[in-house]
């Protein structure tokens, strides 16, 4: 199936439910939490007259982001469930409500298309950019709100525009988003910050090193 067609049939889907479920992968990155809570927001904005609920608590260190949802759910079968970011049904953050319509979002290898409707394309740098293509597609409006949850999920996988994944479509919606006036530089400083976790790996990594000298022709090199 193309593309289009597979964001026209996910369009179509999110008309006709009530009770939307957007699901991340376990040990979220921001591009888990941009991806799924852009997503959601996307929704309640465009429908708000709908249940959209962002299932799975927040992690303290992405709670810039944004911050779990209040509203607690119990999954039923009748729900639309939404899987952005997550390549395997077992990585799943919450357990998927029996018989329910799953619907997978994804930019990884498709080794498990758990979804009876999946979108997966390893062209996109991020699933946050899928998201995004799928707001234009479907026409919802893209606020600042929810512009600052997926440029913060573009920027956390492409490491800032520096890995080989970052492409000219990248760089344009970012550019789109951008345009929102969301404040990307408050963002660019807190993909940079460290969690405590990291602070200490990488702090036993400095203090465990040894430099060895280097000579260039026999000249010590420093």
């Amino acid at each position: 199936m193309k593309t289009s067609a597979i964001i026209t049939a996910i369009t179509k889907s999110i008309v006709k439910m009530d009770r939307i479920l957007v699901y991340r992968h376990t040990n979220p990155d921001p591009d888990a939490i941009g991806a799924q809570f852009g997503l959601v927001a996307l929704l309640k904005a465009a429908y708000p007259e709908k249940l959209v609920v962002a299932m799975a608590p927040v992690p303290g260190h992405l709670a810039w982001i944004d911050t779990t949802d209040e509203q607690l759910v119990t999954p039923q079968a009748t729900d639309l469930v939404i899987a952005t970011d997550c390549a395997n049904h077992e990585r799943l953050a919450g357990e998927l409500p029996t018989g329910a319509f799953v619907i997978k979002i994804d930019h990884h290898p498709n080794h498990d298309p758990y979804g009876q409707l999946n979108w997966v394309d390893e062209t996109y740098s991020s699933c946050s950019e899928m998201i995004y293509e799928l707001a234009q597609a479907g026409c919802f409006t893209v606020t600042a709100a929810v512009a600052t949850k997926l440029y913060a999920g573009i920027i956390g996988d492409t490491v800032r525009f520096s890995t080989p994944e970052t492409s000219t479509r990248t760089l344009k919606i970012a550019s789109a988003l951008a345009a929102t006036d969301i404040d990307i530089a408050t963002i660019s400083h807190h993909e940079m910050d460290l969690t405590p976790a990291l602070s200490k790996l990488y702090g036993y990594v400095l203090s465990e090193q040894t430099i060895e000298p280097s000579y260039h022709n026999g000249y010590l090199v420093t």
